[in-house]
């Protein structure tokens, strides 16, 4: 289900978004104090670390953003196919015959 979906991708982007903040205050935090136990290989590969993480978030958002917006064309047309049966209901009625004229365009 495309709801599923998109809260599942909410919960994750929510984790890595947190993920992303701990990455970002230890950076800031061993260039500010530069405490002796971090080495300089250290620090920089928390630095791609983060980077990788934000390339992640990033498409988890990109992700979402489709979900959304497919989301909203489903729920649209959907909307348009109820109505138009509705019409074509309304329009059949009891009725054994309707010209194919009133009935055809309903489906192009």
């Amino acid at each position: 289900d495309a709801m599923e979906i998109k809260e599942a991708l909410e919960a994750e982007s929510q984790s890595v978004q947190d993920l992303c903040n701990v990455y970002q205050e230890t950076i800031v935090y061993v260039h500010v104090k530069a405490p002796p136990a971090v080495t300089e290989k250290m620090a920089q590969r928390w630095k791609e670390e983060l980077a990788n993480r934000r390339q992640y978030l990033s498409y988890l958002q990109s992700l979402q953003e489709d979900i959304s917006v497919s989301m909203h064309k489903i729920q649209t047309e959907r909307e348009t196919f109820v109505a138009d049966l509705k019409e074509l209901e309304a329009m059949v009625g009891g009725r054994s015959s309707v010209p194919k004229e009133h009935v055809y365009p309903k489906f192009e």
